[in-house]
C-alpha cells in the first residue's frame, strides 16, 4: 500500500486508537495521549498507558530534492505503561514484574508490543485509504521497569520507544 503524508497528532491518535482496540483493559480514560510519557496529574486507575511523541529527525536530503513536498520526519512514539501491583515486601520484584494480571514483564510488555506490531499494522488514512507512515513502527528500545510515587501511591512504570517514519503533509 502506497504512504500518504501525515501530520503527528493524527498517527498518535490512531496509535492511542489502536491501543483502546486491541488491549482490552485499555479505556479512553485509561489510555491516555500525553505530552510527556510521566504525567504529572494523578494516575486514572491501577493501569493506564500513556502515548507520546518521542524526537525526531528530518532528512536534508529529501528536503533538498522535493522542499516542502518531501519534508520526511524519522520521530518515535513513546507508549509507556502504568500499573500499581500490591505486594509485601518480600516479593515486590517478583509481583511488579511477573504478577499474572498486571505484572510489567509477565503482561504489559508483550500486550504492548503485540497491539503495534501484529499483523503488520500501519495507520491508514480514513479518507484516503493511504498508509500514514513510510514503514511499520518498529520496536526501537524498552526502558527497565521502574518506581514512581504519586499521592501515596506507588506504581511501576516502563516505557516502549517504536520507530515512526512519515512525510509531513505541510
Amino acid at each position: 500500500m502506497a504512504a500518504g503524508k501525515a501530520t503527528q497528532d493524527v498517527i498518535l491518535a490512531a496509535v492511542v486508537e489502536r491501543l483502546h482496540t486491541q488491549i482490552d483493559e485499555l479505556t479512553e480514560d485509561t489510555c491516555i495521549l500525553t505530552e510527556d510519557p510521566y504525567p504529572s496529574h494523578s494516575p486514572p486507575g491501577d493501569v493506564f498507558v500513556t502515548v507520546s511523541i518521542g524526537d525526531g529527525n528530518f532528512d536534508e536530503g529529501m528536503f533538498a530534492a522535493g522542499g516542502v513536498e518531501q519534508v520526511f520526519e524519522r520521530s518515535a512514539i513513546v507508549v509507556t505503561v502504568f500499573s500499581r501491583v500490591s505486594t509485601d515486601r518480600k516479593d515486590e520484584a517478583t509481583g511488579v514484574l511477573l504478577d499474572p494480571e498486571r505484572g510489567m514483564l509477565s503482561v504489559w510488555k508483550r500486550k504492548v508490543l503485540q497491539a503495534i506490531l501484529k499483523d503488520n499494522w500501519d495507520p491508514v488514512d480514513g479518507n484516503t485509504g493511504l498508509e500514514l507512515t513510510r514503514n511499520m513502527f518498529a520496536p526501537l528500545s524498552a526502558g527497565a521497569p521502574q518506581r514512581v510515587e504519586d499521592d501515596g501511591i506507588s506504581y511501576s512504570m516502563m516505557s516502549l520507544v517504536f520507530s515512526m517514519d512519515y512525510d509531513w503533509n505541510l
